[in-house]
């Protein structure tokens, strides 16, 4: 059997679909399994886990023409595949439309809520009712009740093994920084991909800058800053504001980034892929939640919390269940309030919650 795997969505899907993936290696063993993804970070993840044959990606870059692109479609259409596998969320004309160009046999993907003839839904074989409230790992499990498999006793493991050099790197950049082991190391991510109104999921960076002091004066803990390069604007606002002056490496691959981050004795975050890294890395994580819905997309697994405002236009972001284009953040509020449910949430709130939750790490470093 040959199966295609389609995500050719954002690193934070890519990780969610890691339990599915190796369900389906387990189960298929002598299969061919081929992977689509969007970016290099989502292949270099799928590396680690994955038998594939190949994995590819595609996107604007790798692909910039319509004659690069049509080449590609053709030359996964000879493949002749058995089954394409669309993951969840992917309610998009794009996505089913690709599917169906691939041409196999069995085209697996989820039926949303709205969107089935708009957005060409009718052009999947296999469609997967999917739930309004369930996490997108349990989503994407759900896709190979398909093969008649009994998705209800899954390993819900996200993580990927890290290589030496990785591990050396993290290491050595520790040491350039007189970092020790027995610091409490407090990771940031005050970034999020901002595509489709995203940047609104963005806690202030005014606001981790307080918490970052609070806890450095209670506590004695070292703050970290990661992010991507189009985040160093974000970065050094953040660094500007902060009074005692957090470690902030330069941008670098996502497995070094990865192998910062296990380092961590708690990593705090809004929704991003670094926040799924980290619980992939098994470190204790804060999601910091407003227009995303964290029934779906919460840090996964157990040790980790949510701290979110109380707003009553919260969730806004309705894909895919009941949007289909267009950006995914619905913001109520107008100019400069834009975003309000992230403003809203106090520092003192997550502060609070960090404390209440992680008294026993926090504690023996408090001065």
């Amino acid at each position: 059997m040959k199966i295609l795997i389609s995500y050719l969505t954002g690193l934070s899907n890519t990780i969610l679909f890691i339990p599915t993936l190796r369900l389906l290696q387990q189960r298929f063993p002598d299969a061919v399994i081929d992977v689509l993804v969007r970016h290099e970070a989502s292949r270099d993840i799928l590396k680690r886990i994955n038998r594939s044959r190949r994995l590819y990606v595609f996107n604007s870059s790798t692909h910039p023409s319509l004659k690069e692109k049509l080449y590609f479609l053709y030359t996964l259409r000879r493949e002749r595949y058995d089954v394409n596998i669309t993951a969840f969320p992917a309610n998009r004309v794009k996505f089913n439309l690709l599917s169906f160009l691939i041409g196999a046999k069995r085209r697996i993907a989820s039926r949303y809520q709205v969107g089935y003839m708009e957005t060409l839904g009718f052009l999947q074989t296999d469609l997967v009712e999917s739930s309004v409230f369930c996490h997108d790992v349990k989503q994407n499990l759900s896709l190979l009740t398909r093969f008649d498999i009994d998705v209800s006793h899954a390993e819900d493991n996200l993580c990927w093994d890290l290589r030496p050099e990785e591990e050396t790197y993290a290491e050595t950049w520790f040491q350039s920084a007189n970092v020790s082991s027995q610091d409490l190391l407090i990771g940031f991510h005050p970034g999020c991909n901002p595509s489709q109104g995203n940047i609104y999921k963005r806690w202030p960076a005014k606001y981790f800058a307080r918490l970052g002091d609070k806890l450095t004066e209670e506590y004695g803990a070292k703050i970290l800053i990661l992010g991507s390069d189009n985040e160093r604007s974000l970065k050094k606002d953040l660094f500007s504001f902060m009074e005692h002056k957090p470690l902030m490496p330069e941008p670098t691959t996502i497995m070094n980034a990865a192998a910062l981050i296990k380092r961590c004795n708690l990593f705090i975050s809004n929704d991003s892929g670094l926040m799924h890294t980290a619980t992939a890395m098994r470190v204790p994580t804060v999601g910091l939640f407003g227009p995303s819905d964290p029934s779906r997309n919460a840090p996964y697994g157990k040790g980790h919390i949510i701290v979110r405002a109380e707003l009553p236009c919260m969730p806004c972001n309705k894909y895919p269940q009941y949007q289909y284009s267009g950006s995914y953040v619905h913001c109520v509020y107008d100019h400069e309030q834009k975003g309000f449910c992230m403003q809203s949430l106090s520092v003192d709130r997550v502060y609070e919650a960090i404390v209440r939750n992680y008294a026993e790490m926090l504690r023996p470093k408090r001065t």
